[in-house]
Order: C-alpha cells, then structure tokens, then sequence
C-alpha cells in the first residue's frame, strides 16, 4: 500500500458499487458477516486514504480503517435502508472517528509539526486546522450554492465523497493544476461565507 494513496477511481463504478454496498448492509444486517467483508472490500482503500489525508501516520490509519469497520458492524442496524448512501455514510464515520483521534493525539503532542498543517501530499498550500475541515464539511450544503460550478464539484468530491484532488482531475477530465485551483479558491470562498451569517441565511431563505 502507498500511503495515502488511492488507485483513481472509474467515475461509472460508484453507482454500481453503491448498488452492492447496499445489498451487502442488508446482508449484514441479517447477520450474514460475509456483508462486512464485502463493504471492507469496497471500501477499505477510500477509508484508509480519508484517515490518512487527517491522522498524518500510516499506522494510525490502518488502526483506523479496523475502528470504522467496526462501528459499521455495530451501527449497521441504524442505518435505516435507502436513506443516504451507504458511501457517504461510512465517510461520516471516518471523518467524525479520524478528527476525534487527531484531536486526541494533537493533545498529547503526537506530532512533531503545528496541528494546523496542510492538506497532505502537496495536493493544495491551504493551511487548515481539521476541527475547521468538519466545520466546513457540515456547511456546504448552505454555501456551495454561491460557488462557481467546478468548485463546487471539486469541494463536493473532496469533502462529500472523499476524493483526493488527483482522482477528481481524472473523474472530470481536467488538470491538477485547475483542479488544486478550483479547490483552493473554493475553500477560500467558503471560509469567508461561513465567517459571514448573512450571506448564508440569504441562501437559506431563498431555497426554503
């Protein structure tokens, strides 16, 4: 395994796998634990990457990617059929299990650099504290709307989704160079829509 790294992802195969992952809760949740097996064969790779790109530390990551799976495991019976997707759902859990971790370890000095680091592997110069990056995460449905349309794509598919900027270039045909541009303007944009209320709840108010 490189660390950090995903093999780019064929934009056709999230639907299908979509499909299998959430034929393979329902196995789980009938107790069949071959459906655990099958969603950490989906999706192992896609958690690692997420815990990495926050944790910093390949071993840390690995214990992660065996957290998540549990609490898939555990959690399967609540996650109720057809509402949200399972991929988005599993992303949640690592997000929310990785930032608690990172936390935990920033606390206890873990790291040798500040805690307010960059995006890993060169992929953007946006510095960003990742207490910010869930922050940012749980707000994009309101902000992305007064963002152009690749940032919003990008911004989509790196937060929602999990894509390293790298796969995104691919899925949408275009160049890193644009593509790492798209997102660090977007997050730009996005910092200062969230610091400012007013532009937001205008959202708000016109989709309600």
């Amino acid at each position: 395994m490189t660390d950090g790294v995903l093999v780019p992802i064929d934009p056709v195969m999230p639907h299908k796998a979509e499909d299998a992952a959430e034929r393979l809760l329902d196995q789980l949740r009938l107790g069949d634990h071959n459906g655990l097996s099958g969603l950490y064969d989906l999706y192992w790779r896609l958690v690692y990457s997420i815990a990495y790109r926050i944790l910093k530390d390949s071993g840390e990551a690995e214990d992660m990617v065996q957290e998540v799976f549990l609490r898939v495991f555990k959690g399967a019976g609540t996650k109720v059929s057809g509402k949200g997707n399972v991929r988005r759902w599993i992303i949640t859990i690592v997000y929310n299990c990785s930032l608690d971790r990172w936390r935990h370890l920033s606390l206890r000095k873990f790291y040798k650099c500040d805690p307010i680091d960059t995006v890993p592997d060169s992929e953007t110069s946006v510095y960003m504290d990742y207490s910010e990056l869930l922050a940012i995460k749980q707000r994009l449905s309101s902000a992305l709307a007064l963002l152009s349309a690749p940032q919003q794509q990008t911004l989509r598919l790196y937060f929602s989704e999990g894509y390293s900027l790298h796969e995104i270039a691919d899925s949408m045909h275009d160049s890193f160079g644009n593509v790492r541009n798209h997102f660090y303007r977007g997050l730009a944009k996005l910092r200062s829509l969230i610091a400012n209320e007013d532009s937001l709840e205008s959202v708000r108010i016109e989709d309600a």
